[in-house]
């Protein structure tokens, strides 16, 4: 039974961490010269100059020849710092709770020092909003780990009475929101509510962030814990929730559609609901076929409104912003005693808004949307005729709508064809990729139509030669290579000419680029091609008739570096069924 396991992985963890109550806390300190970052850290420390403390404090956590030991009291010391400030250190509150949580959740060390850190600030509300709740959490905490200073302290009655009152307050603001805003309790686009009991992740990147195995004030009726059982993701930097969701188990599959169909429908009755719909007979990938009961996932609207916070726009139309709540239920059993396993997950699209913006904004390396606002273009590869990549398509842009749905590897696009206001006489064609939910610019592709291999090929290279002079020194023959299919030589006239695709960046140009690991966000992708009868035969026979075979296409594109990355992280707002990696 998952419900009985998940119960003994939880009596084991609770016994494990008891355990560790017996190991001298000395051994942290010990093991302080193992590392130089470590012995930096700590005289720094000593000599109060936090400012280096902090850097090597830093470079410990990151260190292959730091000790786990040695990491957690890193986490503690720089989680303090960051949680109050200190003398040329300014405060970060929540990645110093961060910081000071996870050390003193630790599994093999887990920190008194830390978890009484976090008592006081809730109490005192030095850093962190005022929870007597949270902090007579943290403090029990601390003193089940051996801090017997505050056992004393958690004995007085004023503290408990704290408590209760802050407990029934929160509860009253609580009832007041929307129902369709507090999924299990938890409310959207606040601070995670500190005082629940909760296990804790967190990758330490600044992009992940989630509870799990929370305590949530409004459970769903009927369903046993089962794993993580519910999770409640938050911001990367301020800490807002914007993803509620929910693994449980149930006597069977009948039980499961039942319990999380009755409580959606509840969820957001007097709510306008748009594309709730059934998906039990979705495409599902065959490593889960068979799996698979029922499924249910589409949008719900809340109360309409602006952005939650105009600081963090992502680039879609004003007249479409982001409201309301996406959700997806589904239940399935691969048991052969009818136990069922249910899924529920809420994503409130406002804060959601915010999370990716706070995410691109500490990830320089997956920057996609780039310096969009107020950047000068320096050169025509990042605006190629005028319209600029990874920003939405202007209205100045004269554009009609060609096609919804473009394959691109694994993503999608809507296209259009356009008039740049920057055109160049050779191009006859324009049109350009957008992702389906901004509208941003992804790819911008020229085309122009030759009579002969010739002069299609000679516009080929002046158009490369022209790239080049921009961002290269040297002649175009020297740098890059020409291609021909069928290869010279075989006897058959050729079909295809095109130049080795190349990158261009604010620095200069090359053959390859590490999107992964280049700080340069503005490496753009270019492919010039000759193709004789075109790229869409159907197109070019409709145009030229029985010469179309004769006649060659050149085309100029434009793309983005890391344009499958930006579609995928925008399409899986889209469609929740896509089997995305968690955002």
């Amino acid at each position: 039974m998952g419900s009985y396991a998940a119960k003994i992985f939880k009596g084991m963890r609770y016994l494990i961490s008891c355990m560790a109550l017996f190991l001298p806390s000395v051994l942290i300190i010990a093991d302080v010269s193992l590392a130089d970052e470590v012995d930096k850290a700590y005289s720094a420390i000593k000599n109060k100059n936090y400012k280096v403390a902090v850097v090597e404090l830093e470079k410990a956590l990151t260190s292959n020849k730091v000790s786990f030991a040695s990491k957690n009291w890193a986490r503690e010391k720089l989680g303090l710092y960051l949680l109050e400030g200190r003398e040329g250190v300014p405060a970060d509150p929540f990645k110093g709770y961060k910081l000071l949580t996870r050390a003193a959740l630790d599994w093999d060390y887990p920190s008194k020092k830390a978890a009484a850190y976090l008592g006081s600030a809730f109490w005192h509300g030095k850093g962190l909003p005022k929870n007597p709740a949270a902090s007579r959490k943290w403090y029990s905490f601390a003193v089940n780990l051996g801090d017997q200073a505050n056992e004393k302290w958690l004995q007085r009655e004023d503290i408990l009475d704290k408590e209760k009152r802050f407990l029934k307050a929160k509860a009253k603001w609580r009832s007041g929101k929307p129902k369709a805003d507090r999924p299990f309790g938890i409310v959207f686009g606040y601070d995670f509510p500190f005082e629940l009991s909760y296990e804790y992740y967190d990758t330490l990147s600044d992009f992940a962030l989630k509870y799990y195995r929370v305590e949530v004030p409004a459970p769903l009726p009927e369903g046993d814990i089962y794993d993580n059982g519910y999770e409640v993701y938050v911001t990367p930097k301020t800490g807002k929730v914007y993803q509620v969701q929910s693994e449980l188990s149930f006597e069977s599959i009948e039980m499961c559609r039942n319990s999380l169909w009755t409580y959606v429908q509840g969820l957001y009755s007097g709510v306008e609901d748009k594309n709730i719909s059934s998906c039990e007979n979705c495409q599902i990938p065959e490593e889960v076929q068979g799996l698979y009961g029922d499924r249910l996932w589409g949008d719900v609207n809340g109360p309409t409104g602006s952005k939650v916070n105009s600081n963090y726009p992502l680039f879609v139309k004003s007249d479409t912003p982001m409201i309301g709540t996406r959700l997806m239920a589904e239940c399935y059993s691969n048991s052969s005693d009818g136990e069922a396993i249910g899924k529920l997950a809420f994503r409130h699209l406002p804060s959601y808004e915010i999370h990716i913006a706070e995410t691109l904004k500490h990830s320089p390396a997956q920057n996609w949307y780039g310096k969009i606002k107020g950047e000068t273009v320096s050169h025509a590869s990042f605006a190629p005729f005028g319209i600029r990549l990874l920003a939405p398509l202007s209205g100045d842009v004269s554009a009609t709508f060609s096609e919804k749905g473009r394959q691109t590897f694994y993503q999608f696009t809507d296209s259009y064809d356009v008039r740049p206001v920057g055109s160049v006489k050779i191009f006859k064609d324009y049109f350009v990729e957008v992702s389906p939910f901004s509208e941003t610019v992804v790819r911008v592709d020229a085309s122009a139509d030759f009579t002969t291999h010739d002069n299609c090929v000679v516009t080929m290279e002046a158009a490369a030669q022209d790239i080049f002079e921009k961002h290269a020194t040297g002649k175009f023959n020297n740098k890059l290579k020409m291609f021909t299919s069928p290869k010279k030589g075989s006897g058959i006239e050729p079909r295809q000419r095109w130049i080795e695709p190349f990158y261009v960046t604010s620095s200069g140009l090359s053959k390859n680029y590490d999107e992964l690991n280049d700080q340069d966000l503005s490496g753009v992708h270019i492919q010039l091609n000759c193709l004789r009868g075109g790229r869409d035969e159907n197109s070019f026979k409709k145009k030229y008739g029985s010469m179309a075979n004769k006649m060659w296409e050149l085309s100029v594109s434009f793309s983005t570096a890391h344009k499958d990355n930006f579609l995928n992280s925008e399409l899986c707002l889209l469609k929740p069924n896509r089997g995305c990696k968690k955002q």
